[in-house]
């Protein structure tokens, strides 16, 4: 059984709803179980589409999808948090109920930074086998000081201490867990990417933008350093162009106005969030090199894609993300917080052609072994055998 949350086309179609789509490597995962029938696999998830309790069966998958919140009108709902205050009793009870008529072999956890169903695992630890992927760590964002993210670092830190097998994929996360943990097992597995269909020719002329911002807009990943780096290139090259994609989680009036402040709104465009992540490719491949200097991650999923389609990529050296440099030069690392040495970087790599084709070249021999879908599925299989053995 998975205990995670998602939300995909397919599941938009049945339910005749148009949510965004949420955890890709999820939706990716999914499809690659899909197609394999070695497991009697149920999805325990949220209800982002109507909020109900549901049970369907879509080929192999049966999904228990659950009414994940009280019937409260939103705006009420974030200023009580009403969850966060009754410490999500709704979501244990109603999930408790699910697993207890399940009965599975093993609870595959993903992600413990989610209360809305990671918080759900607190009172099965000692009566399941469960096994916790890592997706990243919000007790490591900069933004403590938020209720909310307080409230979810706690949460994840008390699974973490108590949980005893981890699936990791850096060295950089198991050393996380050992700070929370005293005796954790781990096991090695990738989560599937999107595989993008679009890849940016060597010595491809065709380009529309200099640089590419490819994640959620949100403070933590670094789009106002962004910004303030452009205005110190754009002292050197006054029409650098920067593209920014992907959804909007912060203030993008903010954003908007903070361009202007920084004489650079005519050298930024805003293309917000693609439906289809193909689509958002399509966008990416037009620019030179992708910048993301995220303050914590693990490795983002759009580091790799970039990396893949045949964009260089600058980025902070956090998390595991320099762990991406262990067999070759593959990422440009920048120290974090350091917007000086991201428009330096910006500026050698838009002036380096040949510095530029090297990391494009040995960015994508490092990107290709997260894209083996048959070697992830071999690899979770071991897994569950040897947790449930």
């Amino acid at each position: 059984m998975w205990l995670c949350h998602f939300a995909n086309s397919e599941i938009n179609n049945y339910f005749n709803t148009k949510v965004n789509e949420l955890a890709p490597w999820i939706n990716n995962l999914i499809e690659i179980f899909n197609s394999n029938d070695d497991f009697e696999l149920h999805i325990v998830s949220p209800n982002y589409f109507n909020n109900k309790s549901v049970v369907i069966k879509l080929r192999n998958i049966e999904y228990h999808f659950y009414r994940r919140s009280f019937i409260w009108p939103n705006r009420l709902n974030y200023w009580v948090r009403i969850d966060e205050r009754s410490n999500y009793n709704l979501v244990k009870r109603i999930v408790g109920r699910i697993i207890r008529k399940i009965q599975p072999d093993i609870i595959h956890l993903h992600g413990a930074e989610n209360p809305i169903y990671s918080s759900a695992i607190l009172p099965l630890i000692n009566k399941y086998k469960i096994l916790l992927t890592i997706q990243g760590f919000i007790s490591l964002d900069p933004n403590q000081e938020d209720r909310t993210i307080k409230y979810r670092s706690r949460v994840e830190t008390k699974i973490i201490h108590k949980i005893s097998n981890f699936g990791v994929r850096t060295n950089d996360t198991c050393n996380v867990i050992r700070s929370y943990n005293d005796n954790p097992k781990f096991y090695w597995h990738n989560y599937p990417m999107t595989k993008p269909l679009s890849i940016k020719l060597p010595n491809d002329i065709n380009t529309e933008y200099d640089c590419v911002f490819f994640a959620r807009l949100s403070p933590e990943n670094g789009i106002e350093d962004l910004l303030r780096a452009i205005h110190i290139v754009k002292k050197q090259k006054s029409d650098i162009s920067l593209v920014v994609i992907g959804h909007v989680q912060m203030d993008l009036d903010f954003l908007k106005q903070l361009c202007i402040e920084l004489n650079i709104q005519d050298n930024v465009e805003f293309k917000g969030f693609f439906a289809s992540q193909h689509d958002a490719h399509k966008e990416v491949i037009k620019a030179k090199i992708k910048v993301l200097p995220t303050y914590y991650d693990v490795i983002p999923g759009t580091i790799l894609e970039c990396m893949y389609m045949g964009l260089p990529v600058i980025a902070y050296a956090v998390g595991a993300i320099p762990e991406l440099n262990s067999e070759r030069k593959s990422i440009i690392l920048v120290e974090r917080g350091s917007i000086t040495g991201l428009s330096n970087k910006i500026i050698q790599l838009l002036n380096d052609d040949e510095l530029r084709n090297q990391i494009t070249e040995k960015g994508r021999i490092t990107a290709k072994t997260n894209f083996d879908n048959q070697a992830i599925y071999n690899d979770i299989s071991s897994i569950y055998q040897k947790i449930a053995y």
